[in-house]
């Protein structure tokens, strides 16, 4: 059984906006997949704010360890 870790994915949207999620994953690969099965995104910041994109949007993703 692995440990996950926690990254920090990043969607670059075609508007030129980022919104930033923190999940827990067992690799990078798998953060970047992680939730992004459905169409339309639903991810809530550090701020507490509430962001919905569609993922057809999305240009680029990026991970970093959290």
């Amino acid at each position: 059984m692995s440990v996950d870790q926690k990254f920090k994915v990043t969607y670059h949207l075609s508007s030129g906006a980022k919104v930033v999620d923190n999940v827990e994953a067992e690799d990078k690969h798998s953060a970047a997949l992680k939730y992004g099965h459905d169409e339309t995104k639903f991810v809530e910041n550090e701020d507490g704010i509430l962001h919905k994109f569609n993922l057809k949007d999305v240009v680029l993703i990026s991970v970093d360890p959290a």
